[in-house]
């Protein structure tokens, strides 16, 4: 019991037990520290952190949807700290059931992810404000995925075609180009793809209006994990 009480001790995730009433029953260090209280002013008190009102709503469903047949879950909510900022944890709960399937006590497991969710939201204002940018540039911009899909258009691609971004997502350089001019356009985008390196070409293409002769810049998308994701044209 020691030995897994000293692992258990060790760990930089908070870990409790409390029983359905809140009232905590075991705590370890992380959590404690976390808190900024002792043991003695948690164990034995129902202790519930401050939470928003809207969170508490999204608390109470997620335990209701605790079963014997879906005991555990994860969950991601905020809380308010004594010195009034706002964090964000993500817990792993487990419910424990008597025989009879009333719940009897719940075992946590969780961590701040504050610094994780300003860079999704630090991410996603900055992919609307390029969104926007390149939804409103007169030049075509498109991504095309390494198999030659195309994943995203802007209003000046789609105009061109005289048709919407939605209807070209998804369909494939080959099924908006004659076999020739989509061939060239395919091995510009290879050429990429192999050499993480931009390249400028000059293509085809045969537009509604009319055939034409342009300029297409590409360059390679790379993700977190250092893999080529998709072409970037700028045309």
């Amino acid at each position: 019991e020691q030995r897994y009480r000293n692992v258990v001790e060790d760990q930089t995730e908070f870990i409790c037990r409390f029983l359905p009433d809140g009232t905590h029953v075991f705590v370890n260090n992380a959590y404690c520290r976390y808190f900024g209280l002792t043991r003695d002013e948690i164990l034995g008190h129902r202790f519930r952190p401050n939470i928003p009102a809207e969170d508490k709503e999204l608390l109470e469903r997620f335990y209701t949807s605790l079963t014997p047949d879906h005991p555990v879950d994860i969950i991601e909510h905020r809380i308010i700290m004594p010195d009034g900022r706002t964090r964000w944890q993500r817990w792993s709960d487990r419910a424990v059931f008597d025989p009879s399937g009333t719940v009897t006590e719940y075992q946590s497991v969780g961590r701040d992810i504050t610094e994780h969710k300003r860079a999704e939201e630090a991410l996603r204002e900055s992919e609307a404000k390029y969104r926007i940018l390149a939804d409103t540039s007169p030049e075509m911009i498109y991504l095309i995925d390494p198999e030659g899909r195309i994943q995203y258009v802007n209003t000046s691609s789609a105009r061109a075609f005289r048709t919407t971004p939605e209807d070209l997502v998804g369909k494939q350089i080959s099924d908006l180009f004659p076999p020739d001019i989509a061939l060239n356009h395919l091995e510009g985008i290879r050429k990429v793809i192999s050499t993480r390196q931009p390249v400028i070409h000059e293509i085809a293409e045969v537009l509604p209006s009319g055939k034409i002769w342009i300029e297409v810049r590409l360059s390679p998308v790379i993700d977190h994990e250092n893999r080529v994701i998709g072409v970037l044209g700028l045309s």
